[in-house]
């Protein structure tokens, strides 16, 4: 081969040449970028090579950055989609856990239901609201759901507020909560003329009698009651539904089913109690929804209850 200056080039000179360009390249396929970006700079610096050599190196060289940063890429993609598999299989295990929490208090709420049957219609025992015997089972209920929460929360360092127990947004939540209460009395009031015009069994009652809030016990008992309520209603119940439902609309879904639930636990009193007690649950769970604290709809709960309690007589 004659090179520009019509000399022979020694076929040694042209192997000596193109060896580092063999390493650079082998170093570039074992993915030892530094090695060859530094046996290509060290061949564009000798001035002794040849054009066409040091042309061919500086391919190499960018060769080598191009691979390197695809591979970079390429490595962070991996690592983002170890994450996101990680990320997905941590929900599905806790989706699991939501659905055998719902799932055992479904089947909690339906033993409930068909053992106040069993007393009422077979041992023809009371089982109003405030009878012993039905707030001895509800005393057991609420036992069993805080300790299946209990369990859940322990075995996975859940936080309470999970469940809305927090002060977190409580302000605005009490604020909202007594303005749903001053909202409702009305509607109360209508509903309590409604009957009294209209129906045979509730013919000649006063509408309303501030004087009668039934026995005093009541007023501290019914404390426990409401914020039980709560806990088991909307922080468990709803949130559970809402972590298993999917879609944009899960959050709704989640508040229907769950004031469903606890309609259909009420309707063993009677049909305008069950009705009463969905619709109750429909404003709380929205309430619950916007908060995410149980103390603000546990002081609606509470209120409204004593008023339908006492003075409307709603439920007795």
């Amino acid at each position: 081969m004659d090179d520009s200056g019509g000399n022979q080039r020694d076929p040694g000179d042209l192997e000596r040449s193109l060896h580092p360009i063999f390493q650079a390249t082998q170093a570039v396929i074992e993915g030892d970028y530094g090695k060859a970006s530094a046996t290509v700079r060290s061949l564009k610096r000798n001035r002794n090579v040849h054009p066409a050599i040091s042309e061919l190196a500086e391919s190499v060289g960018l060769m080598s950055v191009k691979v390197e940063v695809r591979e970079l890429m390429l490595e962070r993609a991996m690592a983002d989609l170890r994450a996101k598999h990680e990320d997905l299989e941590h929900t599905m295990r806790l989706r699991d856990e939501f659905a055998g929490l719902f799932s055992g208090s479904v089947a909690l709420l339906c033993l409930y239901a068909m053992v106040i049957s069993f007393l009422d219609s077979g041992l023809h025992m009371r089982t109003g609201p405030l009878d012993f015997s039905t707030q001895v089972l509800n005393l057991f209920l609420y036992v069993v759901l805080a300790g299946m929460i209990w369990m859940f929360l322990r075995k996975h360092h859940y936080p309470a507020a999970t469940f809305g127990v927090t002060t977190a947004n409580w302000r605005k939540s009490v604020i909202e909560s007594l303005l749903c209460c001053v909202a409702v009395l009305p509607l109360l009031v209508a509903l309590k003329v409604l009957l009294v015009r209209t129906s045979p069994e509730w013919a000649g009652r006063p509408v309303i009698e501030w004087t009668n809030w039934g026995p005093l016990h009541r007023i501290p008992l019914y404390i426990g009651v409401a914020v039980s309520q709560e806990i088991m209603g909307r922080g468990f119940t709803q949130t559970c539904i809402e972590r298993l439902v999917t879609g944009r609309r899960r959050t709704a879904v989640a508040i229907l089913l769950a004031s469903a639930e606890f309609g259909a636990m009420h309707l063993h009193y009677s049909f305008l109690i069950g009705i009463m007690a969905f619709i109750g649950a429909v404003i709380l769970g929205t309430l619950y929804a916007r908060h995410r604290t149980i103390i603000g709809i546990c002081i609606c709960h509470y209120v409204i209850g004593q008023l339908i309690f006492g003075p409307l007589q709603l439920i007795g």
